[in-house]
């Protein structure tokens, strides 16, 4: 009976170090998909910043204000509704300038 017990000891050093390194490898690839969704995030939010500051400026610059009582206002009306239908608040133009400001 010793002789078994002496053949097995050291054999749980294995699986540990092999579990280890699947856990490594595991926590590895969270970090990693992790700050790729991080990433992807980062850039929609940026390039909705950069959308909203172009209509900030539209509206900043009144290019936007003036040609909304015009018929061929160069797509501002549709721009601002679109703004407007995606986001949660809704603003007029006026408040939309203050806020930015």
């Amino acid at each position: 009976m010793r002789t078994v017990q002496k053949a097995e000891s050291g054999a749980s050093a294995v699986v540990v170090a092999a579990v280890m390194v699947l856990l490594m490898a595991m926590a590895a690839m969270a970090i990693d998909l992790g700050a790729g969704f991080t990433e992807r995030r980062q850039n929609q939010t940026s390039a909705d910043v950069g959308v909203l500051a172009g209509a900030i400026d539209a509206l900043d610059l009144g290019e936007c204000g003036a040609a909304a009582a015009t018929v061929d206002d160069g797509g501002c009306n549709e721009v601002l509704t679109f703004i407007q239908q995606n986001l949660t608040s809704s603003f007029t133009n006026a408040e939309w300038v203050d806020i930015w400001r």
